[in-house]
C-alpha cells in the first residue's frame, strides 16, 4: 500500500514540474501526424527540439505588440490584437504573413475550434499555421504535403487567458 502512495506522490509531483505557476505548460509539443515526428518549444531555456537537434528561439516581449517565436528555420508572428477582420497582411522579423479572408471550423475529437489560416514563407518553405483566436497556434503544415504538425496541449503560442476556461 505504501509503494501506491509514493507511486501516486511521484506522478504528482512529475505533473506540478510540468506546468509554471499559472497552470501554463512550460513546454508546448506539437506533433507531425504524418511522421510522428515532433517539435517541442521550451520558453524558459528559449529552445527549439526537433527531433534530436536542440536550436535557441527567441520570443517577443510585450512590446512588441505581436506573439511571436523564431528560430532557425521556423518563424511565426501574429499581432497580439489579432482582429479577424482587419488583419489580413503583416510582417514582422523579414517574413510577410498573410491571412486568408475566410475562418473556417476546424473540428477533432469532437471539439470544433474556429480558425485563421495563416500564410507565411520562412527560409524558402511555405508554412500554413491555424490559428485560434482564443487557443493560440493550433496546427501548422510545411510545404502543404511534406507535414502536419498537431499541438498536443490545450493551448498554443499566442493564446489568450481565456483558453484555460475553453471546454476540451
Amino acid at each position: 500500500m505504501n509503494k501506491f502512495y509514493l507511486v501516486i506522490f511521484f506522478l504528482i509531483t512529475l505533473l506540478l514540474m510540468a506546468t509554471d505557476s499559472h497552470g501554463a505548460p512550460q513546454a508546448l509539443s506539437y506533433t507531425d501526424i504524418r511522421t510522428d515526428g515532433g517539435i517541442t518549444i521550451i520558453r524558459e531555456k528559449g529552445e527549439l527540439i526537433a527531433g534530436h537537434v536542440s536550436m535557441p528561439m527567441t520570443f517577443c516581449d510585450d512590446k512588441n505588440f505581436f506573439h511571436c517565436l523564431s528560430s532557425s528555420g521556423f518563424k511565426f508572428a501574429v499581432p497580439a490584437r489579432f482582429d479577424k477582420g482587419k488583419s489580413k497582411h503583416w510582417s514582422f522579423d523579414g517574413v510577410d504573413y498573410q491571412a486568408l479572408e475566410r475562418r473556417f471550423v476546424l473540428k477533432m475529437l469532437g471539439t470544433s475550434i474556429e480558425v485563421n489560416k495563416i500564410l507565411a514563407t520562412v527560409d524558402g518553405n511555405e508554412f500554413v499555421y491555424f490559428y485560434s483566436d482564443t487557443r493560440g497556434l493550433i496546427a501548422f503544415s510545411i510545404n502543404n504535403k511534406d507535414s502536419l504538425f498537431i499541438l498536443q496541449e490545450t493551448c498554443g503560442i499566442g493564446a489568450t487567458d481565456a483558453c484555460d476556461l475553453a471546454p476540451p
